[in-house]
């Protein structure tokens, strides 16, 4: 009896220090990525075509992350937040990554980086009563950018380009008033997102800008770890070889065709 006992808690406490290393591990690559699970992942809310709720497998940048995953066996678990708590969640450990955000220096501060998992297109706008009818014609203007994007490479050669100043505004919606009210001459967007659509999510109640043709830069955007994460680095290369392995495969390809087509 008593070598039965013996046995029944010499087996218990094998699996109580096997749970206790695995939660102190915090689900980092303890297990080398070899058996089959799920990630813990946080994005941000209604970041058209990349994010959405109503987009396809929503949103093309979810569909990339997802699919790189399941490259490495692995299946992913979202949690849709708002963006700051999307970050926060991750430096916090709460999540292993969050996705998608623009590349900078105070953010590689704390994260990780990966290899870029889309490309944002870069415009500029305008009023849609404004005088200027060429883009050139706004050397030396005033642009809008909202306070809660960084002013990152892309944004800086626009500035330096066209020897613009910068005025801030809440966010995107606000900086199309500030255009529009002339506090502003002009505004950046994304070009996947049409002028039409822009204005249907204005306060504006009539079209009220317009977009220049003109392709100013693409830019990346990535899934971020936090640096203070268990084997964090690790983390971010087995991320970029399945997203490797997604593009040699093929199946990035047909995911951006993919999303291409239903913008």
């Amino acid at each position: 009896m008593m070598h039965v006992f013996n046995g029944f808690f010499s087996t218990t406490f094998k699996w109580l220090f096997l749970i206790l290393l695995y939660q102190g591990l915090a689900s980092s690559e303890a297990q080398e990525l070899s058996e089959k699970g799920a990630v813990k992942l946080a994005t941000g809310e209604g970041y058209a075509p990349f994010v959405g709720e109503n987009l396809l497998e929503g949103g093309w940048s979810v569909d990339v992350v997802k699919q790189t995953f399941k490259q490495l066996k692995l299946d992913m678990e979202l949690e849709v937040v708002p963006w700051e708590r999307a970050l926060k969640w991750t430096q916090d450990k709460h999540v292993l990554a969050a996705f998608p955000f623009v590349y900078s220096e105070a953010r590689a501060q704390q994260f990780l980086y990966s290899n870029p998992i889309n490309y944002v297109p870069v415009h500029m706008y305008v009023a849609q009563n404004s005088d200027f009818l060429f883009i050139e014609q706004l050397k030396g203007k005033r642009l809008c950018f909202p306070f809660d994007y960084s002013i990152g490479a892309i944004e800086k050669i626009i500035i330096e380009r066209f020897n613009m100043n910068v005025n801030r505004a809440k966010d995107g919606f606000a900086c199309i008033q500030h255009v529009n009210k002339g506090w502003s001459d002009a505004g950046i967007t994304n070009g996947y997102i049409d002028a039409t659509r822009i204005n249907a999510g204005s306060d504006e109640k009539e079209d009220s800008i317009r977009v220049f043709d003109e392709l100013l830069g693409n830019i990346p955007l990535y899934l971020v770890i936090s640096k203070q994460y268990p084997q964090g680095q690790k983390w971010i290369e087995e991320f970029n070889h399945g997203l490797k392995l997604l593009e040699s495969s093929g199946k990035k390809s047909t995911i951006d065709k993919l999303h291409m087509q239903n913008l």
